[in-house]
C-alpha cells in the first residue's frame, strides 16, 4: 500500500522517542541484501525522515527477539503476511495493535491472546470505537483459526 509512510511515522516516533529502528523482514533463510530489497519501501521512507535503522534482522518468529534486543527501540517487521491490512488501516488513520496466539519468551500463547485482546478492548472503549480483527493471512489456516479464537476471546469478555 503504502510502506513509506510507515518508514517516515517510524523515523517520527524514533526520533520523538530518542531511540531506534530495528526493522525485521523476509526471507527467513537468505541473504541480507535479499531482505534489503524487501524492506525497500519502508527503507525510503525511514532514510527520507533522517533516520538509518540500527539493522535488519530475518524474521524468525518468536526466535527473532534473541537476534537483538527490543528494549525501548522502534521495531518494524516487514512480512509476507499481514501487511496489507495492516497497511490499510494504519493509512486510513486507525490505531492498529497486533497479537498473537503463538507463545513467546516467558509467556504462553494463551497469555498473549489474553494480552492482546485487553489491550485492544482497552483502546476501543478509550476511544470509542469498534474493533476489527484481521489475520495475518487467509492462506494459512493457522491465521484463520487464531482469529477466530481472538473473537470469541473479545465476545465473552463482552466488548
Amino acid at each position: 500500500m503504502n510502506p513509506a509512510a510507515i518508514g517516515k511515522y517510524a523515523a517520527v516516533m524514533a526520533d520523538e522517542l530518542k531511540t531506534e529502528v530495528v526493522v525485521i523482514a523476509e526471507p527467513r533463510i537468505g541473504r541480507a541484501a535479499e531482505r534489503q530489497e524487501r524492506a525497500k519501501g519502508f527503507l525510503e521512507g525511514l532514510h527520507a525522515a533522517g533516520v538509518k535503522e540500527a539493522g535488519i534482522y530475518p524474521n524468525q518468529g518468536a526466535e527473532t527477539a534473541r537476534l537483538v534486543d527490543f528494549k525501548d527501540k522502534i521495531v518494524v517487521a516487514v512480512t509476507d503476511c499481514g501487511g496489507a491490512a495492516f497497511d490499510t488501516a494504519f493509512n486510513a488513520g486507525a490505531p492498529v495493535l497486533t497479537g498473537t496466539v503463538a507463545r513467546t519468551p516467558g509467556r504462553t500463547g494463551w497469555e498473549n491472546a489474553a494480552r492482546a485482546i485487553e489491550r485492544a478492548a482497552a483502546l476501543a472503549e478509550e476511544e470509542g470505537r469498534g474493533i476489527a480483527l484481521v489475520a495475518a493471512s487467509g492462506k494459512a489456516l493457522d491465521d484463520v483459526l487464531a482469529t477466530y479464537y481472538l473473537s470469541e476471546r473479545l465476545l465473552l469478555r463482552r466488548f
